[in-house]
């Protein structure tokens, strides 16, 4: 009986030999790729065969392959009896390559569409008859602000009366831009002790602030050449900022200076007066100078000791120890409201002098003023702790009781202070702090910064007018300098 070998296709071992024989020429190395004759013993060999002519160009394609192999027989189990011989197409498992042709641009980049966003387009509004409806009827126009003055707009300089200014807070006079430049200097030196601006002759602009009952107030006058006609000029008064109220009492106190010493103004004050003018001559006449159903003046001759109240009890209950603690907590929580807590003090202080003691006793009070107030960004809150500071040296005792809060370390640095004003009161401040028994600083510099800047404000102070002679006198910078000479 002849033994069958069902390792491979089922084959016995002569017949083997021939098959492997007739089939040398094609592939020598991968015999058992054509003919599966061990697919169970043997890895499978995917590699090009020698013979590939025929793929010119590209030798990695699938592969006819004529045997007489029976599926996987060799896996399944032996081959069924009495089957014919059959065609098995075998696909090689190949690396492509293309050649760089039509197709060189597929490269290994991968592709890329961009960032795809969405797109919202907003499809206009129709109306019920298919009409496209807008709504420019509802539009306003473009808000836009005019400045007093445009510096570089017209190159700078002395410009043209605007087309645009207001009228007023604005006044015409007959005297040219450079007379009313120096005139408007002088007048606002000596309006008020506690005013500071700066003339910038160049472009006929005066900068600067004011406190108005211990609120700031910014502003700016721009003047203007009237319609080409140098010897007329218009100069407007404008608030940048701060207090309102206060902008409004410091115009119409300064416009009752300008139109005295102006020559032949002409303003909003002109025509309120010309309007009230004609109302009264439009109810005159020549009986007692009332005309017909007028009332006559109110009597305001009644009595008013009924109403009379005893103001001692009032300032008894007007100021306490907690309006100091409020002003202590509002500080430390920066509160805005701290600006007029301190104008409420400093109010307080000049008609209720008899409680400087207890704000002295109040040790978190004097050190809030001079460690946090004296250092604050806002010069309304520097003003008002120096003024504060004044009134306490005022006391008995009280400069030697402040030296004891090193008052001098918190009060020299603003000898250098960017606002005129403040310096001003931190001489007022020194001066005060003179008649201690003895001086003391932090460390040397700040002797020297103070011994340099006492120096140049002298220099600085010496022909400046003042709104009041004791407001800055030679003498406060002698008590100064003796003081620091003993140091």
């Amino acid at each position: 009986m002849q033994k069958v070998n069902f390792s491979g296709n089922g084959k016995s071992n002569n017949e083997q030999q021939n098959y492997k024989a007739n089939n040398n020429n094609n592939n020598n190395n991968n015999d058992d790729i054509h003919g599966f004759g061990s697919l169970g013993a043997a890895p499978l060999a995917l590699g090009a065969s020698q013979d590939h002519a025929m793929w010119k160009g590209s030798h990695y394609a699938p592969t006819m392959v004529d045997s007489d192999i029976h599926g996987l027989s060799g896996v399944s189990g032996p081959q069924q009896m009495g089957m014919v011989k059959q065609t098995q197409t075998a696909v090689r498992q190949q690396a492509m390559i293309i050649s760089q042709g039509g197709m060189d641009s597929l490269d290994d980049t991968p592709l890329s569409f961009g960032a795809m966003k969405p797109q919202i387009q907003v499809l206009p509004s129709l109306n019920d008859n298919g009409m496209t409806e807008t709504f420019d009827e509802f539009k306003s126009e473009v808000p836009f602000f005019v400045p007093s003055k445009c510096i570089g707009l017209n190159g700078g300089g002395l410009q043209a009366t605007p087309a645009m200014y207001n009228e007023l807070t604005s006044i015409v006079v007959d005297e040219t831009p450079q007379q009313v430049l120096e005139k408007f200097s002088a007048i606002l030196s000596t309006f008020s002790n506690d005013i500071d601006f700066s003339v910038d002759a160049a472009n006929y602009i005066i900068s600067g602030q004011i406190f108005v009952r211990h609120f700031a107030v910014f502003f700016k006058i721009s003047i203007w050449e009237e319609s080409g006609n140098g010897d007329r000029t218009r100069f407007e008064c404008r608030r940048c900022k701060g207090d309102t109220m206060g902008f409004t009492e410091f115009w119409n106190e300064i416009e009752e200076i300008l139109y005295a010493q102006f020559t032949n103004p002409k303003g909003a004050k002109n025509d309120l007066e010309d309007t009230d003018n004609d109302a009264n001559d439009s109810m005159g006449d020549d009986d007692g100078g009332f005309a017909f159903g007028a009332l006559p003046p109110l009597d305001y001759s009644f009595n008013l000791d009924a109403l009379d109240v005893d103001m001692n009890n009032d300032e008894q209950t007007a100021f306490s120890k907690d309006d100091l603690d409020n002003f202590v907590q509002d500080m430390h929580d920066c509160d805005p409201s701290v600006v007029y807590s301190i104008a409420m003090l400093l109010d307080a202080f000049t008609v209720q002098t008899q409680f400087l003691q207890m704000v002295l006793d109040h040790t978190q009070f004097v050190k809030t003023v001079i460690d946090i107030a004296l250092k604050h960004q806002d010069t309304a809150l520097v003003r008002g702790a120096l003024i504060m500071l004044e009134k306490l040296c005022d006391s008995k005792g009280g400069a030697d009781s402040l030296m004891a809060f090193r008052v001098l370390d918190g009060v020299t640095p603003l000898l250098q202070h960017d606002c005129d004003l403040i310096r001003k009161y931190a001489i007022r401040v020194l001066s005060k702090l003179s008649s201690a028994q003895s001086w003391s600083f932090n460390n040397e510099k700040l002797r020297r910064l103070a011994t340099v800047k006492v120096s140049e404000c002298k220099s600085k102070w010496a022909q400046s007018n003042f709104a009041s002679n004791d407001f800055i006198q030679p003498q406060m910078f002698e008590n100064i300098h003796q003081k620091l000479i003993k140091v």
